[in-house]
């Protein structure tokens, strides 16, 4: 039962709509869902919101080597430009999920 928390919390913290199914598929009761879920959900984000850019500092200083920076465009930034963060973290917690939500948000943001 263990191993089976502990596999809803590590894909909650990544996406919570298959964590859900996971969960209902392992046969997990409905209070222990929702602490996983819960647990996974807010791991994710603590992670995306307060780790990820030493995260990106990190990856940029590993893997990649040339550090110019491109001009932002794209529908991401389009959305960026015209509803700002609101729109930004409404419009991507349904498509990407929040934990890439603030990560995409989190690069967007000026220093």
């Amino acid at each position: 039962m263990i191993i089976k928390i502990i596999t809803v919390i590590a894909m909650a913290t990544f996406e919570i709509y298959a964590a859900l199914g996971t969960a209902h598929a392992f046969g997990m009761d409905t209070w222990v869902i929702l602490f996983c879920l819960l647990t996974g959900g807010i791991a994710g984000v603590f992670i995306a919101a307060f780790l990820g850019k030493k995260i990106e500092d990190f990856i940029n200083k590993k893997f990649r080597k040339s550090t110019t920076v491109k001009p932002k465009t794209g529908l991401i930034h389009k959305i960026w430009t015209k509803y700002g963060l609101i729109g930004l973290g409404t419009i991507g917690t349904f498509f990407l999920g929040a934990p890439a939500a603030i990560g995409v948000g989190v690069d967007l943001m000026p220093i």
